[in-house]
Protein backbone atom coordinates (compact mmCIF):
# COMPACT_ATOMS: atom_id res chain seq x y z
CA UNK A 1 0.00 0.00 0.00
CA UNK A 2 2.82 2.41 0.85
CA UNK A 3 4.45 1.92 -2.55
CA UNK A 4 1.22 2.84 -4.31
CA UNK A 5 0.08 5.65 -2.00
CA UNK A 6 3.45 7.03 -0.91
CA UNK A 7 4.61 7.44 2.67
CA UNK A 8 7.18 8.97 4.97
CA UNK A 9 9.88 6.77 6.51
CA UNK A 10 12.76 7.26 8.91
CA UNK A 11 16.12 6.67 7.22
CA UNK A 12 19.50 6.40 8.97
CA UNK A 13 22.02 8.88 7.56
CA UNK A 14 25.77 9.15 7.69
CA UNK A 15 25.63 12.66 9.12
CA UNK A 16 22.56 13.35 11.26
CA UNK A 17 21.19 10.11 12.65
CA UNK A 18 17.71 9.38 11.31
CA UNK A 19 15.81 11.77 9.05
CA UNK A 20 12.30 11.55 7.63
CA UNK A 21 12.24 10.83 3.90
CA UNK A 22 9.19 11.16 1.65
CA UNK A 23 8.57 8.17 -0.62
CA UNK A 24 6.49 9.42 -3.56
CA UNK A 25 3.38 7.53 -4.70
CA UNK A 26 4.14 4.91 -7.35
CA UNK A 27 7.72 4.27 -6.23
CA UNK A 28 9.08 0.94 -7.51
CA UNK A 29 11.55 -1.41 -5.90
CA UNK A 30 15.07 -0.49 -6.96
CA UNK A 31 14.30 3.23 -7.24
CA UNK A 32 17.16 5.44 -6.07
CA UNK A 33 16.22 8.50 -4.00
CA UNK A 34 18.60 11.23 -2.87
CA UNK A 35 19.07 12.84 0.52
CA UNK A 36 20.83 16.13 -0.23
CA UNK A 37 23.87 16.93 1.89
CA UNK A 38 23.44 13.86 4.13
CA UNK A 39 26.43 11.90 2.79
CA UNK A 40 30.11 11.95 3.68
CA UNK A 41 32.27 15.07 3.72
CA UNK A 42 34.58 15.65 0.76
CA UNK A 43 38.02 16.19 2.32
CA UNK A 44 39.07 18.65 -0.40
CA UNK A 45 36.00 20.87 -0.47
CA UNK A 46 34.81 20.25 3.12
CA UNK A 47 31.27 20.02 1.74
CA UNK A 48 28.91 17.21 2.57
CA UNK A 49 27.84 15.05 -0.36
CA UNK A 50 24.48 13.46 -1.05
CA UNK A 51 23.37 10.11 0.33
CA UNK A 52 21.41 7.80 -1.94
CA UNK A 53 18.76 5.39 -0.70
CA UNK A 54 17.76 2.37 -2.81
CA UNK A 55 14.14 1.39 -2.25
CA UNK A 56 13.34 -2.24 -1.54
CA UNK A 57 9.66 -3.13 -1.62
CA UNK A 58 8.82 -6.23 0.40
CA UNK A 59 5.72 -8.19 -0.57
CA UNK A 60 3.94 -10.16 2.18
CA UNK A 61 4.59 -13.89 1.72
CA UNK A 62 1.53 -15.06 3.62
CA UNK A 63 -1.19 -12.38 3.67
CA UNK A 64 -4.22 -12.95 5.86
CA UNK A 65 -7.40 -14.11 4.10
CA UNK A 66 -8.87 -10.61 4.49
CA UNK A 67 -5.82 -8.95 2.92
CA UNK A 68 -5.75 -11.55 0.14
CA UNK A 69 -9.42 -10.83 -0.63
CA UNK A 70 -8.67 -7.10 -0.85
CA UNK A 71 -5.83 -7.81 -3.30
CA UNK A 72 -8.20 -9.95 -5.39
CA UNK A 73 -10.69 -7.08 -5.49
CA UNK A 74 -7.95 -4.64 -6.52
CA UNK A 75 -6.83 -7.03 -9.25
CA UNK A 76 -10.35 -7.01 -10.70
CA UNK A 77 -10.58 -3.22 -10.92
CA UNK A 78 -6.93 -2.48 -11.84
CA UNK A 79 -6.67 -0.75 -15.21
CA UNK A 80 -2.89 -0.71 -15.71
CA UNK A 81 -0.69 -3.62 -16.70
CA UNK A 82 2.13 -3.98 -14.15
CA UNK A 83 4.26 -5.84 -16.73
CA UNK A 84 3.77 -3.36 -19.58
CA UNK A 85 7.37 -2.08 -19.46
CA UNK A 86 9.02 -5.25 -18.16
CA UNK A 87 10.74 -6.27 -21.40
CA UNK A 88 11.90 -2.93 -22.72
Amino acid sequence: AEAVLGTKIEVPTLSEGEVVMTIPPGTSSGAKLRLREKGIINPRTKQRGDQFVVIKIVVPKDPSPQVRELYEQLKEIETTNPRADSWK
